[in-house]
Formats: C-alpha cells, structure tokens, sequence
C-alpha cells in the first residue's frame, strides 16, 4: 500500500509489482547506460586535455580537444540533461506524455527549432536545440581539417625555408664557376 511518500534513493520497490515492470526497468537501465557511457567518454576527453597540456601541444588543444568536447557535449551532454529531466519531471502533475527521448534527439537534426506539444520538455526547448546544433556542426570542420590543415602549412613553410637556406649557400658553393672558365685571373690573366 503507498503512503504517498517517494522512495529516498533509487527505485521504488512497489515498481516490482506494476504491470509494465518490464519495459520500465528496461527504460531505465538504458537511460542510466547512456549517462555511465557519457561520463566515461567525457572523463577521456577530459583526460586527453592532460596529454596535451603535458606535451605543451596546442595544436591538439585548439583543433582537438575543444571541437571534441564541444560536439560531444552539444549531443550527448544534452541527451545526459534531457534523461535527468525526464526522470525529473512529474508527468502526472502536468498531465501531459512524457516524450520520446530518441525522437526529440533525431528531431533536433532533422527538424531544428521545430516541436510539438508532446515532444516538449522545457520551454525554450527549440531554441537551445538550434544553438546545440549549430554549435555542433561548427566543431566538425576544426575537428576533421584543423590538424592537417596546419601540418600542411607547416610542411610548406619548412620546404621553403629550406629551398631559401639552400639558394643562401648555393653562390658560396658555385663561387669558381662564377668567374669563368680561366679561373680566378678572368680572360686576361695567364
């Protein structure tokens, strides 16, 4: 019988006795799978910042880290918040279904600033939606171009610095050639 308090920590037990057990249980070991899984991809992303630091790479920093971070946390840190506040929310209160979380996150790609009613979890869902998208999609060029692209200037610069350091010693080299065939006394020397 419920006395109508809510259990401190974790999941109720009277969920035992519910009809829909299954698929709720289900429900949740999913949702809490993804929240360990992107904690534990943030915390190597994280960790990786550690290498770079210690390397003094900011090549690595700048065209790695930061776009990694940023994409992985405009997707899935906000699928982590959006679970939280599913779990959060009490959708008999609000008499409303509570969403779809797949379909509010493949919505959010194909559809942005675009919802309905039902697929609603906060207001202003649309708006930080597109923000998280754009930022996204900004992260994916420095992420995938950044390193190359640098590491091809940087080959390019190195190559002309060379063919540079090359013609700087090539008339020191070439110095009896300079003065014809007859050697250092010209045509009149004998």
């Amino acid at each position: 019988e419920w006395d109508g308090t809510v259990y401190p920590f974790g999941i109720d037990p009277m969920w035992h006795l519910a009809t829909n057990k299954m698929s709720f249980f289900n429900s949740f070991k999913m949702k809490a799978s993804i929240v360990v899984g992107v904690l534990q991809m943030a915390l190597g992303i994280m960790l990786s910042l550690l290498n770079h630091c210690e390397f003094r790479d900011r090549r690595a920093i700048w065209f790695q880290f930061v776009p990694e971070l940023t994409f992985f946390l405009s997707i899935f840190g906000y699928l982590v918040f959006m679970i939280f506040l599913k779990w959060s929310t009490d959708w008999v209160a609000i008499a409303q279904q509570p969403p779809s979380l797949l379909n509010t996150l493949i919505s959010m790609f194909m559809a942005p600033g675009v919802y309905t009613e039902e697929s609603r979890l906060f207001a202003g869902q649309e708006h930080l939606q597109l923000v998280l998208v754009c930022m996204a999609l900004v992260a994916v060029p420095p992420l995938l171009l950044g390193k190359p692209l640098l590491a091809l200037l940087e080959n390019r610069r190195k190559t002309r610095q060379r063919s540079y350091h090359q013609l700087a010693q090539a008339p020191e080299q070439s110095q009896p050639e300079r003065h014809g065939r007859h050697g250092r006394h010209g045509r009149h020397g004998r």
